[in-house]
């Protein structure tokens, strides 16, 4: 499992983030895994209207388990 950090403008123009936890494996597995939850996140948050991501960062792995 991998932890990423996500900045994006919401649709009133103001950055915010978000975090979601991958499944590892391999870059486009992953990246479109990361894709499809900022896009179900945005729904539930922000009633369909469009948000734009910024950055994506992973989160380093401290060796403890949440």
């Amino acid at each position: 499992m991998r932890t990423f950090n996500v900045e994006f403008l919401n649709p009133d123009n103001e950055y915010d983030e978000t975090q979601f936890d991958i499944e590892d494996g391999d870059f486009v597995t992953m990246f479109n895994e990361l894709v499809s939850l900022f896009g179900e996140f945005c729904g539930e948050h922000f009633d369909d209207d469009p948000c734009w991501i910024t950055q994506i960062e992973e989160v380093p792995y401290d060796g403890e388990e949440e």
